[in-house]
């Protein structure tokens, strides 16, 4: 496996002590310094704890046992698999090693949105930051970081630990670009961002979020007021996805912050992201998507909230689904176009109604080695096909782009591990419900992917 993720937190609320927080590492890095990349900090320090007093640190810490290729992408819970297995961990004490963890192993922490629950964590857990090492990044779109700027690190609601504005400068802050190359976040993996839609203010209004361009108040159109600059819209708010990579091996895995799904969005972004994903599962870069399905499909979509429900998630990734399908299609025309212009080059055949007739009478035919046994000019493999849409599967040469996904199975094999589910405290087991909604709605499709859920305090190898 190329990726470990540690779950911290994996719940939506409303319990503070189980929300966003993974960490992330390279497996090709060894524990070394700065290996460890936090992906939101609802929950952080605490789940670290909570991971290490839940297991003998004397009888487990000490052994490197992963998983094998064969389970990679299973969450592991078998109880001689240790989260940390490997790592350095200098005591037997849980709370000495989880400051070892905090100050030495953990370098950035990428948030995608400014919602406490993906972000309380890291503010709390500041307090335990010493100038005595190097600053710990925090690494979100620039809007993302203005936020927590104005409205957190403003010595008001907490202490400006930052090295802005006059902060202490215990942690710095990392701004990055829409949709750009991928920057380095922590020893061995780098990432990418692109912004997404999490649903909209209650009310209209102007400020930080992104303006759509829905909703708009025909009250402010009727006092000449401008539409570019300060008519008041409705403000949806930003999310992030974030496309992860490995160095080592350049494998990748796709890490969603919350999101609503397009057909209900005044500001749908989603698709491009899939496009974007599509073209990595087909290059077989791409195999585990983590993402959100916070309630089960009984909820109803006039209280989504900017959050997915197992019947949005499948029809989304129907949407990534036919774009890998069409993809593939596209690749295996090219592919058998190639072929025939090869078999055509070969005097197999030119065309030429007169001399294909006289081909197929001569009673003397070419060697039919010639043509099962290629040059060693000639490449037949799929290697000299373009690498940006590299199909691992591969298709008829008379199925259509166009076919439905549900009897190609276009996403088998991949891996989608469910996220931020919500807490109803009551006795059901909501977690288990959605996968249950997920599986049946994937018969239903054919799409072949595969469902896990995050747990918190599991660790998953793909």
């Amino acid at each position: 496996p190329a990726f470990q993720v540690i779950v911290l937190g994996s719940g939506g609320g409303p319990s503070e002590g189980n929300i966003s927080g993974y960490l992330i590492r390279s497996t090709a890095t060894k524990w070394a310094k700065n290996s460890l990349l936090a992906v939101d900090a609802g929950t952080h320090l605490s789940g670290i704890v909570r991971i290490l007093e839940d297991n003998t640190i004397s009888s487990k810490s000490t052994s490197s046992k992963i998983p094998s290729s064969t389970s990679s992408s299973i969450a592991t819970t078998e109880p001689d698999i240790f989260a940390f297995s490997g790592a350095p961990l200098p005591s037997k004490a849980p709370r000495t090693n989880a400051s070892f963890i905090l100050h030495e192993l953990v370098s950035t922490y990428l948030i995608t949105h400014t919602h406490l629950d993906h972000l309380s964590g890291f503010v709390i857990n500041t307090a335990a930051l010493t100038q005595e090492t190097s600053p710990k990044r925090l690494a979100a779109l620039p809007h993302v970081i203005d936020a927590i700027k104005t409205h957190i690190f403003n010595d008001v609601i907490w202490p400006n630990l930052s090295d802005e504005n006059a902060g202490v400068g215990l942690f710095t802050y990392q701004r990055l670009s829409t949709a750009a190359d991928y920057v380095s976040v922590s020893e061995g993996l780098s990432a990418q961002a692109w912004p997404v839609s999490h649903g909209h203010c209650m009310k209209m209004h102007t400020h930080w979020g992104r303006k759509s361009t829905a909703g708009l108040d025909p009250c402010d159109i009727s006092q000449n007021h401008s539409i570019q600059n300060d008519q008041a819209r409705w403000c949806v708010l930003d999310s992030a996805v974030f496309f992860i990579r490995d160095s080592a091996t350049g494998k990748e895995v796709m890490m969603w912050g919350d999101v609503e799904p397009d057909s209900v969005s005044l500001d749908p972004r989603n698709n491009v992201v899939w496009q974007e994903a599509a073209q990595k599962i087909c290059i077989g870069t791409l195999g585990t998507i983590f993402i959100e399905c916070s309630y089960d499909r009984s909820h109803p979509d006039n209280a989504l909230y900017g959050h997915l429900s197992p019947t949005h998630l499948i029809s989304e990734l129907k949407v990534l689904a036919e774009h890998v399908q069409n993809l593939k299609a596209v690749e295996q025309r090219e592919r058998m176009e190639k072929l025939k212009r090869k078999r055509v080059s070969s005097g197999y055949s030119n065309g030429d109604l007169a001399i294909e007739g006289r081909r197929r009478s001569n009673p003397n035919p070419p060697d039919a080695t010639r043509f099962t046994t290629p040059p060693q000019d000639q490449e037949y493999e799929m290697t000299d096909v373009s690498p940006k849409a590299r199909p691992k599967l591969e298709l008829p040469p008379n199925i259509p782009a166009s076919s439905t996904v549900e009897s190609l199975k276009p996403l088998n094999g991949v891996k989608i591990v469910i996220t931020h589910i919500k807490d109803t405290l009551t006795d059901e087991d909501v977690p288990a419900k959605v996968l249950a909604d997920l599986e049946e709605l994937e018969k239903d499709t054919g799409l072949g992917c595969m469902f896990l859920l995050a747990r918190q305090g599991s660790s998953i190898y793909f």
